[in-house]
């Protein structure tokens, strides 16, 4: 009977430069940190007393791993990180889509899609994100979305914040769902599930069918749709009580 030789355990090593933690193979004397490539030194040479090292804060943010749900801070300058909930590989990093890009992005910086951009691939989902081209996925922002240019969303988006910007011409096929929806450009869409709609002098929103709390037209803004009111939140209410509504169709 053949005997296979063991695997060379690994164990998990924290960078003292940024925290990141790591798996690495426990026979090796160091490594370098995947985050910020700090030099991590290992086994017997790690209890060596380290010199007196003078190192500079380092900026968080805090965020939670798509995979498993783990809470984790991060160093902002960071491009990647492994998440020691689950080891998954989690990408930090802005993406500016200029030309046709047809796989799905999954990140937690910002993601830009320019005026001649296509994000293809079956769903989008960052931090937050610009659109003046097309997303033809789901675009699932963890923050703000704004629409600029002749922006296109075939494939519906989410998020905390949708921005239609002056001059904007933006449509969207299906379904938005975000808390706030401020239009100050022209947008034309199918479904929208909001909190709250402002409407700004020269904004222009279409929409067959609307779910909101609460609605607010400008002088000068143009609104036309289908409307199902839902109960606000009682901040809400007492800021549309305090509001003046311009002329809704």
């Amino acid at each position: 009977m053949m005997l296979r030789p063991k695997s060379p355990k690994k164990v998990q090593v924290s960078c003292g430069a940024c925290g990141h933690v790591q798996w690495e193979y426990e026979a090796a004397a160091g490594t370098s940190c995947r985050a910020c490539g700090e030099r991590i030194v290992m086994g017997a040479a790690a209890s060596k007393k380290p010199a007196a090292k003078i190192r500079m804060k380092v900026e968080r943010r805090e965020i939670a791993c798509c995979h498993c749900g783990h809470i984790m801070a991060v160093p902002a300058e960071a491009q990647s990180w492994q998440c020691p909930g689950c080891s998954s590989y989690l990408d930090l990093q802005d993406h500016v889509v200029a030309r046709e890009h047809m796989t799905a992005i999954r990140t937690y910086g910002r993601v830009v899609v320019e005026a001649k951009g296509v994000a293809g691939g079956a769903k989008l989902e960052c931090a937050g994100a610009e659109v003046a081209g097309r997303v033809a996925g789901h675009l699932a922002s963890q923050g703000d979305v704004a629409l600029r240019g002749e922006a296109r969303l075939s494939g519906g988006a989410q998020g905390r914040t949708l921005e239609v910007e002056a001059g904007a011409k933006a449509e969207a096929g299906a379904g938005l769902d975000f808390d706030l929806v401020r239009v100050k450009g022209r947008l034309k869409a199918r479904d929208i599930r909001t909190r709250r709609i402002e409407v700004a002098d020269g904004g222009m929103l279409q929409a067959e069918q609307v779910r909101l709390a609460t609605l607010k037209v400008e002088p000068g803004g143009w609104f036309e749709g289908r409307v199902e009111t839902v109960e606000p939140e009682a901040d809400e209410a007492d800021a549309a009580g305090a509001e003046q509504t311009g002329p809704v169709d």
